[in-house]
């Protein structure tokens, strides 16, 4: 059952993405993933899935860890029930860069590797839920690899990427604003727009075309995850999109002894 907390906080989402396709700056220069040169973030982006969840919702999620988990926001997958009838699709992209279909909602499948899991954890104060994929038969979970958070927070200025699959299209993802200069992290003190709890989350100038949430932010120097984006910053405001800063959700996680294996990357040697 949907708290009143998670209500609202829905209802905050769905006026977000009617007032505006979740603050582009300027032009949407989000790119389908057959578009990129670069092999690491096609490789990262194997990792992210097109999640189908109960009565029509869709969001994002990515593989946390080596041992099967996933990540995405707690209004996506509030309890064991919609856990329960999670569907996670992975490697959901068109195979060129041209293809008309890379515009179109749900087109482009891939492979739906799971249609099950369990609620591993759930924080509605940090909109993170993290479940275990009840892997179909046949399938090799191996193939997607899987992302890890920074062991240090997010930096305000440094340049920062988003894979994720806007309005159920095919995955893209966002790297560059207009003028060509990279998206970065605008604010690590931002205040969310959702009232995520009270507490400080992290902005960024990504261009993201409406809901669905969940896509990981990642550091453009280290691949590793910072945030977890959950909220539109609505309007016309450039660098206003928020979400969870990474190193929070991580400590929730082992505090309540959850954190999969190999979900932080080991701290550099100085």
């Amino acid at each position: 059952m949907l708290t009143t907390r998670l209500f609202s906080f829905l209802a905050c989402l769905a006026l977000a993405s009617s007032e505006s396709p979740e603050a582009f700056c300027g032009t949407d220069h989000s790119q389908p993933i057959p578009c990129l040169a670069n092999v690491t973030t096609v490789r990262l982006g194997r990792a992210v899935a097109r999640l189908r969840l109960a009565r029509g919702f869709s969001c994002t999620g990515w593989l946390f860890g080596s041992e099967g988990h996933l990540v995405t926001n707690a209004h996506c997958v509030p309890s064991e029930e919609a856990a329960a009838v999670l569907v996670a699709e992975f490697d959901a992209a068109c195979p060129t860069c041209s293809d008309p279909l890379n515009d179109r909602k749900w087109e482009c499948p891939g492979v739906f590797a799971a249609n099950s899991s369990s609620l591993i954890f759930v924080d509605e104060a940090l909109d993170v839920a993290l479940v275990k994929l009840n892997v179909n038969p046949g399938v090799d979970m191996a193939a997607f690899g899987y992302l890890q958070a920074r062991a240090t927070s997010a930096v305000d200025g440094e340049p920062v990427f988003g894979i994720g699959h806007p309005a159920t299209r095919p995955k893209r993802v966002s790297m560059t604003r207009d003028g060509g200069a990279t998206t970065t992290i605008t604010n690590t003190s931002a205040t969310s727009r959702c009232n995520q709890g009270g507490q400080a989350v992290v902005a960024f100038n990504l261009d993201i075309d409406g809901l669905p949430t969940g896509w990981p932010v990642l550091g453009a120097t280290d691949n590793k995850v910072v945030a977890l984006y959950n909220c539109g910053g609505g309007g016309n405001v450039c660098g206003a999109n928020t979400g969870t800063k990474m190193n929070e959700i991580v400590d929730s996680l082992v505090a309540h002894h959850v954190l999969p294996k190999d979900a932080v990357a080991s701290k550099p040697s100085c």
